[in-house]
C-alpha cells in the first residue's frame, strides 16, 4: 500500500518488535556479560571464594542489564510512534528521527520550552511534529500516562467527527 507523502500508517508488528527489544536486548546482553566473565575468572576452590565470585558475576550482570536498559529504553518513543496513524498538512515526519528528540526528561522540557517560544506558528507540520515529540517524551517519561493520552485523542477525534471534520481536518 502506498503511503501519502503527508501520512502515517499504523504499523503495530514493528511497534511490537521495538518493545519486544526494548525488554529482550538488555536480558540478553546481562546474560553475556555474566556467560563471559566466568570465562574469564578463574574458578574458586574455597565456599569463601565461590560466594565471592558468584557476587562479583551477579553484581556485573546486574550493572549490565541496568546499562542495557537504560540506552533501550530510549526506543519507547519509537514504538509509540509506529502504532500512529496521522494525516499530517505537508510533509510527515521521520518516526526515526522524531523518537530521537524524545529520549528523556531532559529533552521533554526542551521540546516544552521550544513549543512555548515559539507561541503560535503557521507551519502546521511543525506543530503536528511538536504534538507528537511531546506526547512520544511524555510516555517515555511517565508511561502511565500514556493510557490518558490515547483516550483523550480518542475522544476529541469522535468530537472532530460528530462535528462533521473530515479525516484529514481531525
Amino acid at each position: 500500500m502506498a503511503q501519502q507523502a503527508g501520512a502515517w500508517e499504523g504499523k503495530p508488528v514493528r511497534a511490537f518488535l521495538v518493545r519486544a527489544a526494548v525488554t529482550v536486548l538488555p536480558i540478553v546482553f546481562a546474560i553475556l556479560v555474566a556467560w563471559q566473565l566466568t570465562r574469564m575468572l578463574p574458578t574458586p576452590r574455597t565456599w569463601p571464594g565461590v560466594i565471592f565470585w558468584w557476587l562479583l558475576v551477579m553484581a556485573t550482570s546486574t550493572m549490565a542489564l541496568r546499562f542495557a536498559d537504560r540506552f533501550a529504553k530510549k526506543l519507547m518513543p519509537l514504538a509509540v510512534l509506529m502504532k500512529l496513524s496521522l494525516v499530517f498538512p505537508d510533509k510527515a515526519p521521520s518516526r526515526f528521527g522524531l523518537s530521537f528528540k524524545t529520549g528523556n526528561a531532559h529533552s521533554l522540557e526542551e521540546l516544552i520550552d521550544r513549543a512555548e517560544r515559539a507561541g503560535k506558528s503557521d507551519d502546521l507540520t511543525h506543530a503536528a511534529e511538536t504534538i507528537l515529540a511531546l506526547g512520544a517524551a511524555l510516555n517515555a517519561h511517565d508511561p502511565r500516562t500514556r493510557g490518558h493520552g490515547d483516550r483523550v485523542r480518542a475522544y476529541a477525534d469522535m468530537l472532530g467527527e460528530e462535528m462533521g471534520y473530515s479525516d484529514e481536518e481531525r
